[in-house]
């Protein structure tokens, strides 16, 4: 199931705008890492029947940026606009949107409300214990950025840390397998 998600969800990152283009392969790259980085953690901690869960999440947690993306490709290709917008007003404009038309794509599709509330709250600074899925995005989405996975990196990045590692558990040990792990991933975004 997982490799037919991966399949099915690697067809949208394509452009023929070369700037789109290179941000979708950075989005790919982490959406991939925190697919497996969620479903590694899963695994890890114990929680097997929630490891597929985590993996879709992990996957769709930023798909409002590729909602945004494709977007801004139609409007340039429409010739609606005289000039093209600046690589960083299209990722501020990412930044700061990407979690409201992410949730409200995905409930628009009426997917499980375990999805639509990864992307609603990935950024969220207190996002409570409860939601172990959340937590598990939380924590591969940070390692990702730390290991320079995507659009970001934060190489300073203290993994253990975080709230997330603390609320699920997981030693400085662990931590340092899930960052072989996304290693490892960044084959299967090629």
């Amino acid at each position: 199931a997982n490799v037919v998600s991966l399949v099915t969800h690697r067809k949208n990152f394509q452009s023929d705008n070369p700037m789109d283009q290179e941000l979708l392969a950075k989005l790919w790259s982490h959406s991939v890492g925190c697919a497996i980085g969620s479903q590694w953690i899963a695994r890890k901690r114990g929680f097997v029947n929630m490891s597929n869960e985590a993996f879709i999440a992990g996957l769709l947690h930023d798909v409002g940026k590729l909602f945004l993306i494709t977007i801004f490709d139609d409007i340039i290709a429409s010739k609606r606009i005289l000039t093209l917008p600046s690589p960083e007003l299209i990722s501020e404009l990412m930044e700061t949107m990407h979690v409201q038309y992410g949730h409200a794509l995905l409930e628009k599709w009426n997917l499980p409300d375990v999805y639509c509330q990864v992307v609603l709250k990935h950024h969220d600074e207190t996002c409570g214990d409860e939601n172990i899925i959340l937590l598990m995005v939380r924590l591969a989405n940070f390692a990702c950025n730390k290991m320079g996975i995507g659009l970001h990196e934060n190489p300073s990045l203290l993994l253990a840390a975080t709230p997330e590692a603390h609320s699920l558990g997981l030693s400085e040990v662990a931590l340092a397998e899930l960052e072989i792990k996304l290693e490892d991933s960044l084959k299967l975004t090629m």
